[in-house]
């Protein structure tokens, strides 16, 4: 299957998205990642900015077991999943479906986050789909063992870590 995916982070964000991509690439041998961008932390107790990326992944895995893996992540990289204000507490690590060509029934319009939308419509771009692509604005550069990623959509291989 062809999933879109958003990942960010707001604690040690260099690290934790790094780490995100790197676990990921246990699951599939590459990884088509858009710019890497900052995002204020709107309607957080603290104001620790995040970092935000649409990743695009092929994988035989169904979208119930790929999130079950994705929970299992976030909570391996800090993230506590029981406690009943996580979504206004720092985010160690967020990984979510947002997209999917298969199961496009179930996604049919663009994820609401407007600081998604316009990295999804640049993956799409890059992979071929007439899609005109907003003005983004300029990606964080990182680096994982040597590749660099984060400024506009680039393969990150598995074989090449």
């Amino acid at each position: 299957m062809h999933y879109f995916l958003s990942i960010g982070s707001n604690l040690n964000p260099e690290k934790n998205l790094v780490q995100i991509i790197t676990h990921l690439l246990n699951k599939t041998p590459q990884i088509l990642i858009s710019r890497v961008i900052s995002t204020s932390a709107i309607g957080f107790v603290s104001k620790h900015d995040f970092l935000n990326a649409c990743l695009y992944i092929e994988t035989d895995l169904k979208p119930a077991v790929l999130k079950a893996y994705f929970n299992h992540l976030e909570c391996e990289l800090g993230r506590d999943r029981n406690d009943p204000n996580r979504a206004k507490k720092d985010h160690p690590a967020d990984i979510d479906i947002i997209w999917s060509l298969e199961i496009l029934k179930d996604f049919p319009t663009l994820p609401p986050e407007p600081y998604i939308q316009p990295l999804l419509l640049e993956l799409l771009a890059f992979l071929g789909y007439p899609i005109e692509v907003p003005l983004l604005i300029t990606g964080v550069s990182l680096t994982v063992n040597q590749q660099k990623f984060g400024f506009k959509p680039t393969w990150i291989a598995k074989e090449l870590l």
